[in-house]
């Protein structure tokens, strides 16, 4: 997997007028999928589906099966299960996630913007859950990536299980792609695990 080195280099652009700008990424370049590098090597892709709906595999630098997700506009998941080696679902994994209203039609992430209310957690055995969805789009600095600034909006989302906790997570929902890369997630009296996207490149597969 080679990842563009175009931000180390950003400061001699100017100064060799044979070379090429860093590339920057749009929303049509999810058709084909595009890959986040992160600090410690995870590296998570995202891909738009036919449907408009994100495809986002998470893989691991630790070895860990691979999570794929469902996503409108890469915030408001649908789905996800465990995946093996050759990209096959993990029996018992799934997890889908349904909304009392279409997502497709759940506030566009710009600063601001929120939506609150019940969703249900469907398990892959019957099992059933409750909970509270929260999601708080707010102003946020650029992200840069591979010598390149998107411009980017927080979005803060948590899901409230009562008694039996919640789990709040930080993504950087970046405009021009139409998607959002994970910052931090938190487990209810768990510690804080944080993240930093280091590079983006095309899609390799």
């Amino acid at each position: 997997m080679t990842f563009a080195r175009a931000a180390a280099l950003t400061g001699l652009v100017a100064l060799a007028p044979g070379w090429a700008a860093a590339q920057c990424y749009t929303a049509a370049d999810l058709a084909r999928g595009i890959e986040v590098e992160f600090e410690g090597g995870d590296v998570t892709s995202h891909r738009r589906l036919g449907d408009g709906s994100i495809e986002v595999i998470e893989r691991f630098a630790d070895g860990s099966d691979p999570i794929e997700f469902r996503a409108n506009r890469g915030v408001y998941f649908t789905s996800e299960w465990s995946i093996d080696p050759s990209g096959a679902p993990i029996p018992d994994s799934r997890l889908d996630i349904e909304f009392p209203v279409d997502p497709a039609r759940l506030p566009e992430p710009v600063p601001g913007a929120s939506w609150t209310g019940r969703t249900v957690n469907a398990f892959e055995d019957g099992t059933r859950r409750e909970e509270t969805t929260s999601v708080e789009f707010a102003e946020a600095p650029p992200t840069t990536l591979s010598g390149c600034d998107y411009e980017t909006v927080e979005a803060r989302i948590r899901y409230d299980w009562g008694d039996e906790g919640g789990l709040s997570l930080v993504y950087d929902y970046l405009p021009a792609l139409g998607t959002a890369i994970l910052r931090s997630n938190q487990f209810d009296g768990d510690t804080l695990n944080e993240t930093a996207p280091v590079a983006i490149a095309p899609m390799t597969k």
